[in-house]
C-alpha cells in the first residue's frame, strides 16, 4: 500500500489520502500444529480466501490471486491433516513451511 502520513490539515478534517494498492499483500499465518481441528480449519479457510480471486473465486492461481500466503508451522503430518495441505496435491501444500520443533 502507498501509505503516506497524514498532514496536519488532513488530520483536522478527518480525511485521509487515497490508498493505492501497488502490489499483492503477503499474509503470513503461524500455527503450531496443522492437524485436524477448528483452529486449523480457520487458518486454512483464511488462507484460501486470501488466495482467491474476487472475480472468479478460483484459489491458488498466483497470477490471478488477490494476495500471497505463507503458512508456518512446527508440525504437519500427511496422515493427520486437512486435504488442502496434504502433499503433494493439496492446493495449499506449496504455501506450508515446516520449521523446527518450536516457534519462538
Amino acid at each position: 500500500y502507498n501509505c503516506s502520513p497524514l498532514n496536519h490539515e488532513q488530520k483536522m478534517l478527518g480525511s485521509a489520502p487515497p490508498r493505492v494498492m501497488t502490489k499483492q499483500p503477503l499474509v503470513v499465518f503461524i500455527h503450531l500444529d496443522l492437524g485436524i481441528g477448528g483452529a486449523e480449519s480457520l487458518v486454512l479457510n483464511l488462507a484460501k480466501a486470501t488466495l482467491s480471486d474476487p472475480n472468479n473465486n478460483s484459489a491458488t492461481n498466483e497470477e490471478t490471486s488477490s494476495g500471497k500466503v505463507s503458512i508456518y508451522t512446527t508440525h504437519c503430518s500427511p496422515t493427520h491433516c486437512y486435504d488442502e495441505v496434504k502433499p503433494p496435491n493439496g492446493p495449499l501444500y506449496p504455501f506450508v513451511n515446516i520449521c523446527g520443533s518450536w516457534i519462538p
